[in-house]
C-alpha cells in the first residue's frame, strides 16, 4: 500500500514538471498567436500554476507518506487529493485533455496515471479511516 502511494507521489510530481514544459512541447506559442496578449498571458500563466501546484502537491505528499507525522493530518490531506483526483479523471473522461496534440494515445495515458495517482491516494486515505 504504501509502496503505490509513494509511486503515486512520484507520478504526480512528475506530471506537474512536464506540464512546465507543455508551451515548447506542443508549441502552444503558434497555437495562440492570434490570440490577444491578455489571453495568451493568462493561458501560460494557468498552465504555470497549475504545474507548480501539481509539482508542490506531489512533493508535500511524498513527504507526508514518508515522515511520522499524525495520522488524522495525512486522513485530511490524502482525502483531499483523492477527492480532486476523482474530479480530475471524471473531467478527463468527459472533456479529454491532450486530444489535440500529435500523440494520439497522450489523453489515454493522461487518464490512466490519473486513474494510478488516485488510486495511490483514496487506498491510503481509506487505510487511514480504519
Amino acid at each position: 500500500m504504501k509502496t503505490l502511494l509513494i509511486l503515486s507521489c512520484i507520478i504526480l510530481t512528475f506530471i506537474g514538471l512536464f506540464h512546465f514544459f507543455f508551451p515548447l512541447l506542443f508549441n502552444w506559442v503558434s497555437i495562440i498567436k492570434r490570440s490577444p496578449k491578455e489571453y495568451k498571458r493568462g493561458i501560460l500563466a494557468t498552465n504555470f500554476f497549475f504545474s507548480l501546484l501539481t509539482t508542490i502537491n506531489g512533493v508535500f505528499s511524498l513527504i507526508l507518506s514518508v515522515l511520522p507525522i499524525e495520522a488524522i493530518a495525512k486522513t485530511i490531506w490524502f482525502g483531499s487529493m483523492s477527492a480532486y483526483l476523482l474530479v480530475r479523471i471524471i473531467y478527463q473522461i468527459l472533456f479529454p485533455q491532450g486530444a489535440y496534440v500529435p500523440i494520439p494515445s497522450i489523453k489515454f495515458i493522461a487518464l490512466f496515471l490519473y486513474i494510478v495517482v488516485f488510486a495511490g491516494f483514496s487506498l491510503s486515505f481509506i487505510n487511514l479511516l480504519f
